[in-house]
Formats: C-alpha cells, structure tokens, sequence
C-alpha cells in the first residue's frame, strides 16, 4: 500500500516540476521573462522519453490493490490537477503566436483525453487495464503538443527567428549580432552538450558564414567568436540525437557546409590561404550524424566528423593569423579568459599575405596549371607537390567506400621509418579479432563492461576451445595495448564495422 501512495505522490510531484519549467517558458514567452531557461520543456512532454510519463504509467498497476481505500481518491485528484495545471500553461505558451488550426484541435484532443482521464479515476468498476488503456491515450496525445512546444522554444533559441535584437549595444560591439544573441539571450554556452546546442550552433556559424560571403571577409576564421562556437558544438560529440532531431541536424550541417564551401571558394579569391585541405575535407566527410551500434530509435553525433571540423577550422584560422598562434590554441582548447575583450577579429598575418601573392603569382589553384616561377628548383619542387597531391587524392578515393580517415592514409604513404609488424600470422589474427570486439562492443555499442582484458578472454575461449591460462590472457592483452598505438588506426577500424553494419 505504501508503494503505491508514493507512486502517486512521485507522479503527482514529477508533473508539479514540468509545470515549473513551463511557467519559466510561458513567462519569457510573454516577454516578462529576462533569460531564457536553461532546459528546455519539449523533452519533457514527449511520450516516450518524459520521466513524468513513466510514473503515471507506474500508477496503473496499483490500481486494483488500492482503489477502494481513501487516499486512492486524493492521490489521484492531484495527479489530475498537476495536468489540468500544465495543460493551462501550455494553452498559454501556444497561445502566444498565431495557434495552427491542427495544434488548436490537438490542444482540445488533449483536454479531452485528461477529462477522460479524471473520469476513469472516478470510476468506481475501474480496473488496472482500463486505466491503462485510458493512461496511454492520453500520454500519445501529447505527441502533437511537444512539436508545437518546441516550434515555439525555438523562436528563442534558434538565431535570426527573432525580427529584432533585443541585445545590449555594447555587445554588438564586441562581436558579430549573430553571436551576441547566441551568447547572450540563449546562454548557448551554459546549455548541456546535447544535440540542441548542436542544432542552435549550426543555424548560427551557417547565418555567420553567409555574412561573411557578402561581405568578402577574410578574417572569418580569426573571429573569436566563431572559434569558440566551433569548440562549443564540438562538446555534444558525446551525445546520442533523436531520429526527429537527427533529420534536422542533417539540413543545418548540410546547410552550414556548402556556405563553408562557398565561403573557401569566394576568400580563397580575396587572399584567404590554406582553403584546399578544409575543401577536400568537407566535400568527403560525411554526415554529422550516423548509426549508434544497432540501435534503431536513435543515432549518435559523429565525433570525427565534429572534431576533423575543429581541427580544419584551427589550422587554417593559424595560417591566416600565425601571430595570433596561441590564442587560437587556446580558444580552440575552450579557453576563453577575457574573450569580452577580444577585438571582433584577429589580424591577418603578414606572411598569410606574402604566401597568398606567392601562391597566386606560382600556380593556379583553380586548375593547377604552372604559371611562372624564378628558377628551375622551385618548378620541380611543385611537381613534386603535385604529384605527391595526386597520390593522396587517389588512395583517398580507393578507400573511401571503407570509411578510412586522412590520418590512416598519412600513416600509410611515405612514412619510411614507420616499424614493421613483426607478428605471426596467428598472433595477427587473434589481436586483429581482439581489436574488432573491442571496437564493437565497447565504443559502438557502448557497453563499457566489455573492456580490452574481456575481449582477449573471449577470443582466447574461442580459439582455444575454452581452455587458456591467465599467462595468454596477459601476453594477448600486453600486444594488443601495444599494437593498438602503433599499427591500428581505431577510426579506420570504427569506420570500417559501421559500412559493414550499415550494408
């Protein structure tokens, strides 16, 4: 009996803390807020992640063992009431633009299943399946209701869907309006690393890009701001995405990619040096996104994907401004001591400049095609180049079907001292076996009990016919701690077993 009074209390008190963040959301909404809140209150009115779902569901078992006591009465009225309270908060948040007339009937679909709802708990000949038949109606009427909640939370939060700017003058002044509404009336940078911030940090580097394209601004890489909003989109690498959000992180990468593109292509043009690599690289990466093991209601954030963007942007933003050489480390590291104080762009390097009139003035990076030079050395040192270009594009091109990384091809081309695998045939075999599982089950699957010394094990056992001692089981797992640092590359690999998986 005690179990199930607090299931209804636990039910009653989790919806009461929804009601809370929907105050907060209605208030700013209605622009008597100052900050938007810190967690959002779609998540938590989706039918199949909200934790307050759960405990009313929790609440149909006990249905039987209690419904002809007192408390049963008391206790469900305040569940009852906890949602009439939340679905007047929601009315108000919606109400505060123009109500679609599909949000409007399942807004009163809504009302009418919490009715229904009240009644049933009334109902003297309830029992625990006829309260749960009426408990999952009303829980997949939300469904509506959370799409409609988010179009309105990201009014706020996604930048350029306000008409005006509501930020400070001094802010502006400091940096791009792009950012100072991204920083100042989301708190972008106080948000958890989840796939929202990845989404709002998107929309706001793609709407940044574009300004710069107009503009022809060379220094977009020496922008503080846009250094540390890379870094910031690059935390959610660790984060899991929705198949509904993943769709839509898709469009924005896809969005913000080819104004990147466009951008190397314009400044390239404009003296911007160091564009080749970053291009090739965008134009290969991939999705932002891709399959998390063998999970089908969500995917994960490709770290390699976010982390080889850090990377680009970092080398190219040092080539153009190699004075500037530390503190685009450290911004990039996600230090951002006195970042206020920056100037809203860092200045152009000397030397950027020399290299880009050298660059223009030697070869057409266009076509590649020789155009003039001072002597002979120099003309067969970029043949050399070019060759050595050549060959990189086409290994790349080879292995692209397998998913294999730049940094595997440079640990494969032209590396003389790299040491040779001294292993025999067999001990390959069972490290590469070693490696795989490991891989598989510990990094894609995420089950983090499957570590290096369990997977030895498991290859040992099935090699061996279940017989192995603690002897091989150490000597396996000393060579393939050391061979993963020499000879595997654990991207390629990584790579390699989602095509597999996914074909």
């Amino acid at each position: 009996m005690k179990r199930a009074f607090d299931a209804f209390e636990n039910a009653a008190a989790a919806t009461g803390r929804v009601v809370e963040v929907a105050d907060k959301w209605a208030d700013r909404l209605c622009g008597t807020g100052t900050e938007v809140p810190l967690s959002r209150l779609s998540p938590n009115l989706n039918p199949e992640d909200s934790k307050q779902f759960g405990m009313l569901r929790r609440v149909a078992t006990f249905v039987d063992a209690v419904k002809t006591t007192a408390e049963y009465a008391d206790g469900t009225a305040k569940i009852v009431s906890a949602y009439e309270r939340l679905l007047k908060v929601v009315e108000a948040i919606l109400g505060q633009r123009q109500m679609p007339e599909s949000d409007a009937a399942a807004l009163a679909n809504l009302k009418d299943c919490c009715a229904r709802l009240r009644d049933e708990f009334r109902r003297k000949g309830c029992s625990a399946e006829s309260v749960g038949i009426v408990i999952e109606d009303f829980i997949s009427s939300f469904e509506p209701i959370c799409a409609a909640v988010r179009r309105c939370e990201d009014t706020l939060l996604l930048p350029g869907s306000q008409a005006t700017n509501t930020t400070k003058a001094d802010a502006e002044a400091v940096m791009h309006p792009v950012f100072a509404r991204l920083y100042g009336e989301t708190c972008f940078s106080r948000l958890g690393n989840d796939d929202s911030k990845l989404r709002m940090g998107l929309s706001a580097l793609a709407e940044y890009v574009r300004g710069c394209i107009s503009k022809k601004e060379t220094r977009l890489f020496g922008c503080p701001m846009f250094m540390r909003t890379v870094y910031e989109i690059d935390q959610t690498k660790v984060a899991s995405i929705r198949l509904a959000e993943s769709e839509e992180a898709e469009g924005l990468w896809t969005d913000f990619k080819n104004k990147l593109v466009l951008a190397l292509d314009v400044l390239h043009g404009r003296g911007l040096v160091g564009t080749a690599p970053m291009k090739s690289w965008l134009q290969d990466c991939g999705d932002v996104t891709g399959q998390a093991g063998s999970y089908r209601s969500y995917r994960r954030i490709r770290h390699e994907v976010l982390d080889g963007l850090l990377g680009h942007c970092r080398d190219i933003a040092i080539l153009n401004h190699a004075d500037c050489k530390e503190t685009i480390q450290m911004l990039y590291g996600g230090i951002f001591d006195d970042i206020g104080m920056m100037p809203p762009f860092l200045p152009i390097s000397t030397g950027a400049e020399e290299s880009a009139h050298h660059s223009s003035a030697g070869q057409s990076k266009e076509d590649g095609v020789l155009l003039q030079h001072g002597d002979s050395e120099a003309i067969i040192q970029q043949i050399g180049n070019m060759a050595t270009a050549q060959a990189n594009r086409i290994i790349k091109a080879v292995n692209k079907g397998l998913g294999v990384t730049n940094s595997l091809i440079k640990h494969t081309w032209g590396e003389a001292d790299r040491q040779k695998d001294k292993r025999k045939p067999l001990e390959r075999k069972r490290i590469d076996d070693v490696v795989k599982m490991f891989v598989r089950r510990h990094e894609m699957e995420g089950n983090s009990m499957c570590s290096l010394l369990w997977c030895c094990k498991q290859v040992l056992k099935s090699s061996e016919n279940g017989r192995y001692n603690e002897s091989e089981v150490k000597k396996l797992h000393n060579a393939a701690t050391y061979d993963m640092q020499t000879f595997y590359d654990m991207s390629a690999i990584r790579a390699e077993l989602e095509s597999k998986t996914n074909g």
